[in-house]
């Protein structure tokens, strides 16, 4: 499991995962499931293929083989990029006092509250989502935003 500056490749990473017992929608089986928390792709570049791959936060079960995504909060950041993005289940928004919790009156995060990997000043600005497609959407916008800056500077 990482932890928050724990080296990882040579690097300090902000990757966490934590490991889960998950009981499968389909059969029942309970087994041990890693679920992601935090990516860092700067120190951890294959997580964003494996993100892009659908193969972060997803149950595969070990007796059926029937594969479900876990839909739990998860927090991204580039360095490189100059960008961070939060992911949240749409069903949070159901929960009055999580949204109570969790975000100011304004729509900004309470960080406080999610431990958030600490960040340079440059990223506190965390965009929010609650799809995970519109995740992958921001990210491959911050993507090819930062490569025609560097193309055309």
């Amino acid at each position: 499991m990482f932890k928050r500056g724990e080296k990882t490749r040579g690097n300090i990473s902000m990757t966490r995962l934590r490991s889960h017992e998950i009981e499968c929608s389909h059969c029942g089986v309970k087994q041990s499931v890693n679920i992601w928390e935090s990516i860092d792709a700067r120190a951890d570049p294959d997580l964003r293929q494996r993100l892009f791959q659908g193969m972060i936060n997803v149950f595969k079960c070990h007796q059926c083989e029937k594969a479900t995504f876990i839909s739990v909060p998860l927090f991204y950041h580039d360095a490189d990029q100059g960008f961070s993005v939060q992911f949240f289940p749409l069903d949070w928004l159901e929960d009055e006092r999580l949204l109570l919790d969790a975000f100011t009156r304004e729509g900004d995060l309470n960080t406080a509250l999610f431990h958030l990997p600490e960040i340079s000043d440059d990223m506190k600005r965390i965009h929010l989502v609650f799809d995970m497609d519109e995740l992958l959407r921001y990210v491959t916008f911050r993507e090819r935003l930062d490569q025609a800056w560097k193309k055309n500077k």
